[in-house]
């Protein structure tokens, strides 16, 4: 599953440019200069204004991460196709296309969208443009005036509700730059909370006095709140990573219910983990009740089946 280790609780470093330099949501997009066109027709940005919508995501085939949001940019762009929207996958990290090209066809249906090589031009011009760390799968979403409304992880929440209203053209400038400057608020309080989290670790795994380890756990939680994703990252951290020697189980689960009621249930990742906390804790027929849901809440099959056969190993363990 897409998880989060240890790497993340450190600050990232942005590779961008010069603040001068840096463009805004609402501006042009660059065009796509492609060395080589893998799988699908061509896509040309300035024949595509005011006829299609199209999502420009970087991956690689070398990412856990972007191999899990391959099945989900499939179901979007079925879904989407017949409303003007392209899902353009461009790589610019592995070595040659003819890899590209092999990894592409052993996917097949799997990875059912447009597929380029870059050089690294196109990547430049869209993650040093506009600040971004560069950090892969990132998507942006350029609506058919040709600008550049969003950009985040494909499979971020704020995704699909974005696109819907880019497609009924209902997503103005000013909403987004709005919604970026409150993604950048959540993101330093989150940062802050990360930094927290590994206090708290370093201070639990050592020999930090209890009320100091106690003192900081609380000021995570604090900073945490509301904040569904930086809690479940650091839930399932806390439960499953082998760098925590000293678990504590307890802490471990107030973290996984909050993250479970900041995301009122919704979320199968966040219930999968809120599952693997009651079963470690011993409430083995809740855990298979929560399982259950997560695989129910499961947006794609290969996320399914993992769910599925952690219930199975749930299920099994009262036999």
């Amino acid at each position: 599953m897409l998880r989060m280790c240890m790497m993340t609780l450190v600050a990232v470093v942005t590779l961008s440019a010069s603040a001068g330099d840096r463009k805004d949501l609402g501006d042009p997009a660059p065009p796509l200069q492609i060395k080589e066109w893998i799988k699908g027709e061509p896509v040309d940005l300035e024949k595509a204004a005011g006829q299609q919508i199209i999502v420009v995501e970087f991956w690689g085939t070398w990412c856990s991460p972007c191999r899990y949001s391959i099945p989900h940019l499939t179901e979007m762009q079925k879904k989407y196709k017949d409303k003007d929207v392209v899902f353009v996958g461009v790589t610019y990290k592995d070595s040659n296309p003819q890899d590209v090209a092999e990894f592409v066809k052993k996917q097949g249906d799997r990875m059912d969208y447009v597929v380029a090589f870059d050089d690294g031009t196109t990547a430049t011009a869209y993650f040093d443009g506009w600040g971004v760390s560069r950090a892969v799968p990132t998507a942006f979403i350029v609506d058919k005036h040709g600008r550049l409304m969003w950009y985040d992880h494909p499979m971020d929440d704020d995704f699909g509700g974005v696109l819907e209203k880019v497609i009924a053209d209902k997503f103005s400038v000013e909403d987004a730059r709005k919604l970026m400057a409150e993604r950048k608020e959540r993101e330093e309080r989150s940062k802050r909370a990360y930094e927290k989290a590994k206090e708290y670790i370093d201070l639990s795994q050592g020999d930090g006095a209890p009320e100091k380890i106690k003192a900081v756990a609380e000021e995570f939680l604090d900073l945490a709140t509301g904040d569904a994703s930086t809690l479940n990252h650091v839930a399932w951290f806390l439960l499953t990573s082998e760098r925590v020697e000293k678990r504590d189980l307890e802490f471990a689960m107030r973290v996984a219910q909050a993250a479970y009621d900041a995301c009122d249930g919704k979320n199968a990742s966040v219930v999968d983990t809120y599952a693997r906390a009651l079963f470690d804790t011993g409430e083995v027929d809740e855990a298979i009740k929560y399982q259950k849901k997560a695989v129910e809440l499961a947006d794609n099959d290969e996320l399914r089946k993992e769910l599925q056969k952690t219930l199975d190993r749930y299920t099994q363990s009262r036999n």
